[in-house]
């Protein structure tokens, strides 16, 4: 059985460090955890260093089956390190820094593919899809434009700030802005002009309409803003 591991990689409240809390999840051949959904069981000392803390806010993670790979936030460099032992805080073991070529502007948030064992990634305004290999090189995959999107979002505009998941199941992606009341669902091919191809059958979801509505547990209002599929 192999299911998904989720990760919080909160704002640096310390200068030297930051702090990874790894969600509950059962790795692909680990024992499984005594926790409910949402629980932090590990926490993650990372050692890189911001002049601006708000770089600290890591959207950019995933888990490869072997590894965490996170990145900061409109970063151009994939981090690796090994999977951390329950509990912490720990210190980090494995690190390795590898540079991201090819993604101007940096990288928001990324989504593992294991098929062809490599990255969803898009771009730090929201406004590219790119596929990174595990040496860093990232190919433009197809652009999107969000002021073309049906209904922007629910809102006056789509955030800038976006969280993909990949969709295994049918190899599509899954596009959400920052407090989203839609969430979009893409093909992972572009059409000929390299823009982003919606799927036919369920081009997004309402999270403020039922069934998806959330207002029940968000009294402030049902937003969306990271999101994660159960297929790899």
């Amino acid at each position: 059985m192999s299911q998904k591991v989720g990760l919080r990689l909160p704002r640096l409240r310390l200068p030297a460090a930051g702090v990874v809390a790894v969600l509950t999840a059962v790795m692909s051949g680990a024992q499984p955890v005594a926790a409910a959904p949402g629980d932090v069981i590990a926490d993650i000392v990372v050692p890189e260093v911001y002049v601006d803390g708000s770089y600290g806010i890591a959207k950019a993670v995933a888990y490869d089956g072997h590894n965490l790979y996170y990145a900061e936030f409109g970063g151009s460099t994939l981090h690796r390190i090994d999977m951390p032992p329950p509990g912490g805080p720990n210190e980090v073991t494995g690190h390795t820094d590898i540079p991201i070529i090819g993604a101007i502007g940096g990288i928001m948030t990324i989504a593992y593919d294991v098929g062809r064992d490599k990255f969803w990634a898009v771009s730090a305004d929201g406004t590219v899809i790119y596929l990174i290999d595990k040496m860093g090189l990232a190919l433009r995959q197809f652009a999107i434009d969000q002021s073309t999107l049906p209904g922007t979002c629910r809102q006056t505009s789509c955030s800038p700030e976006v969280k993909i998941a990949y969709d295994r199941t049918d190899d599509t992606l899954w596009y959400s802005p920052d407090t989203t009341r839609r969430v979009y669902h893409f093909q992972t091919t572009g059409d000929l002009l390299d823009d982003a191809v919606p799927v036919a059958a369920n081009p997004y979801f309402d999270v403020d309409v039922p069934p998806n509505d959330m207002n029940a547990y968000c009294p402030v209002g049902s937003w969306a803003s990271g999101i994660a599929t159960g297929g790899s």
